[in-house]
């Protein structure tokens, strides 16, 4: 979205997922529709999902698991209305399902139940239509991953349902849940019993296809970081490749209050990008192969189990989804010397045809900036 109000988008379009009428794929930014009220966006496999300023939700796209919600399995190429209701305030796509929060704490979901991720009680099933979650308390935040849900409450606790085949419930096992179960809090600092930081918890949106499914990442209202789940590579960014069933804080020998505070984080499959209070992003994990992510400004490549810094580049958003990475600087440059936000371009080379998406300039919220697309095949 650009700070006039107009959705743009780009990508595989198989679908009709883009939003712009038709199944051909775009190679640069295009605009969805011709409105200037969209507020929010969310992508899933291969459906979209979004907000407008007068509170109405529109989705579109891939519709087999009902994820559209309208009822049917009818494919849709451009933005439809939900419903009628005017009172929606956020949305998130996981695979094949949609959650959204309405404006007086309630949550709706629709889409796939296969693995409970509707929070029904039910599994093997489908929601056809919006129908509501129960989620103790008024919801603030809600997050869809693959096959599973977080949402968080106004008191600053964690609700989790879904697949949980490596604990990344964080519910200290690996069997799914139906319902909305608590995540425990973990007083991870002396004396702490800091609650979960609002719009914090990330998922990994990877497929079957992909062999690192099963990461989720939150951060804690003092800044700290937890991780739990599949450590693919060491995307957790604990040292290790050892998988976590709970929550268990990233950097754990640094004080928080000194170096260690975070301020948002996101996973791809096999790789977890997190950007600190001070504007540098931080990596940890492998590009798929086992190839290395981190490349620092001298294009030296390493390999990282634990957090490390990638030229340590100032950055003010970072977002990951499968085997794509999207940084943005706050001042609309990407770095000292090179045109480049983040981590150079990983893994293939571009055919001749191909536009290079590792050194494009777009406009977003009024201004130049730079956006990094790697594809790390």
């Amino acid at each position: 979205m650009q700070s006039n109000g107009t959705l743009w988008s780009w990508g595989y379009n198989a679908y009709g997922q883009l939003g712009v009428g038709d199944t051909t794929q775009r190679t640069g930014p295009v605009q969805v529709g011709s409105a200037t009220t969209w507020t929010a966006v969310a992508c899933g496999a291969y459906h979209s999902a979004a907000l407008q300023s007068n509170g109405y939700l529109y989705d579109w796209g891939y519709n087999t698991n009902y994820q559209l919600g309208d009822g049917t399995t009818s494919t849709y190429l451009s933005p439809r209305m939900v419903d009628a209701a005017t009172n929606w305030t956020a949305v998130s796509c996981g695979w094949y399902d949609t959650m959204a929060q309405k404006a007086n704490g309630s949550l709706w979901g629709w889409g796939s139940d296969i693995y409970g991720e509707q929070g029904d009680g039910a599994s093997n099933t489908y929601q056809t239509t919006p129908k509501q979650v129960s989620v103790p308390g008024s919801v603030s935040a809600v997050c869809c991953g693959y096959y599973q849900t977080f949402s968080l409450t106004a008191n600053g606790s964690l609700f989790a349902w879904g697949v949980n085949n490596y604990g990344q419930l964080g519910l200290g096992d690996t069997a799914n849940r139906g319902a909305p179960t608590a995540v425990p809090r973990p007083n991870t600092s002396p004396g702490d019993d800091a609650g979960w930081s609002a719009h914090a918890v990330r998922l990994v949106g990877s497929g079957p296809d992909l062999e690192g499914s099963g990461s989720s990442f939150a951060i804690k209202a003092n800044g700290e970081l937890l991780a739990w789940g599949r450590n693919w590579n060491g995307c957790l960014g604990l040292g290790d490749t050892a998988s976590r069933t709970s929550p268990t804080q990233v950097g754990a020998n640094v004080a928080v209050g000194a170096d260690n505070l975070w301020a948002s984080v996101a996973s791809g499959p096999i790789f977890t990008m997190a950007i600190r209070g001070d504007g540098t992003l931080w990596s940890c994990g492998s590009g798929a192969q086992n190839r290395p992510l981190d490349v620092d400004d001298a294009g030296e490549t390493c390999s990282a189990r634990s957090p490390v810094a990638p030229g340590r580049q100032q950055l003010d958003g970072s977002g990951l989804r499968n085997d794509q990475v999207v940084a943005l600087k706050s001042n609309g440059h990407s770095g000292p010397g090179r045109q480049r936000a983040g981590p150079a371009r990983l893994g293939r080379h571009r055919q001749p045809h191909e536009p290079d998406p590792g050194r494009q300039r777009v406009q977003l919220d009024g201004r130049l900036v730079w956006e990094v697309l790697h594809r790390l095949l």
